[in-house]
C-alpha cells in the first residue's frame, strides 16, 4: 500500500497534496515517480483521488 504522508507529520493534509502536485504528469522514471500510487505511470487524477480518500488520516 501506498504511503500518503510525505512530509512526515503525521496526517495525510495541505503540504502532502502539495508535493503530488508538484509531481502532476507522466512519470519520466517510474522509481523516483512516488506519487503514482496505482502505478500507471503518471500522477493524475486518479492518484488526486487515492490521496483525498486518506486525506487527515495518521
Amino acid at each position: 500500500m501506498p504511503h500518503y504522508d510525505y512530509d512526515g507529520d503525521g496526517m495525510v493534509a495541505g503540504r502532502d497534496l502539495a508535493i503530488v502536485l508538484s509531481q502532476w504528469g507522466a512519470c519520466e522514471q517510474a522509481a523516483s515517480c512516488w506519487a503514482d500510487f496505482n502505478f500507471d505511470e503518471v500522477v493524475d487524477a486518479a492518484d488526486l483521488a487515492l490521496l483525498l480518500l486518506h486525506w487527515g488520516e495518521a
